[in-house]
């Protein structure tokens, strides 16, 4: 059977902790020379005990290693912090460029509203004219069209109304003859009917309208 899997944490007993950790050194320090053996590659190894006994291996030298070490450590953080001023610089300019287009608005929107326009010149006045005539014709295409619908929507309504209006009349019409009380209100309820869900399907403004129009039906009726 296989070795169990060992519990990464410190070993309490200190005969055990001494025994383990002369082990591992060892094996920690022949890998390194097996790494450089293999790989061709520079190695340097330190290791303190906790009794401060230190114990190392290099392929090479051990000061040359750490000073290259410093070298490539600080070639390494001179790109770190030149990329971080980098992007330092990026958004910098990024935020002024948002606070010359906010500055830009703030001024088109003032001009639009008839402010701040003393440093107009004749030419800048002229366009800001022409563009507030087209978003007027534009606004007042919109309004034509809204009110065009809305004319449409009242003529579809009031021919609506004066057929049923007209149902209505023949009705008392026919029942002065022969029609009962009893048909001529079933017929009244049926326009009462109609009516209410043509209010259903329209819009709030036209409420009052149409409730005149059924208090009129049922006194018809």
């Amino acid at each position: 059977m296989g070795r169990g899997k060992v519990l990464l944490k410190k070993i309490e007993n200190r005969i055990n902790r001494q025994v383990t950790f002369c082990k591992r050194k060892t094996g920690l320090l022949k890998k390194a020379c097996e790494l450089s053996v293999l790989c061709d590659a520079e190695v340097a190894l330190i290791i303190f005990s906790n009794s401060g006994k230190v114990s190392e291996y290099s392929s090479t030298s051990i000061g040359k290693t750490f000073q290259k070490y410093k070298e490539a450590n600080a070639h390494r953080m001179e790109r770190v912090e030149t990329h971080k001023n980098s992007d330092i610089q990026y958004w910098q300019h990024e935020a002024r460029k948002l606070r010359q287009e906010t500055e830009s608005l703030g001024n088109t929107i003032r001009q639009l509203m008839g402010e701040s326009l003393t440093s107009l010149s004749i030419w800048d006045l002229q366009q800001l004219e022409k563009l507030l005539e087209k978003s007027l014709a534009c606004v007042r295409s919109k309004k034509d069209e809204r009110l065009s619908d809305e004319i449409a929507n009242l003529k579809r309504r009031d021919l609506f109304l004066q057929s049923q209006n007209q149902i209505l009349m023949n009705a008392i019409e026919r029942s002065e003859e022969s029609t009962s009380r009893v048909e001529l209100d079933s017929l009244a309820q049926g326009v009462v009917k109609n009516l209410l869900d043509i209010n259903s399907g329209e819009s709030q403004q036209y409420s009052s309208g149409n409730n005149l129009v059924i208090e009129t039906a049922l006194q018809l009726g």
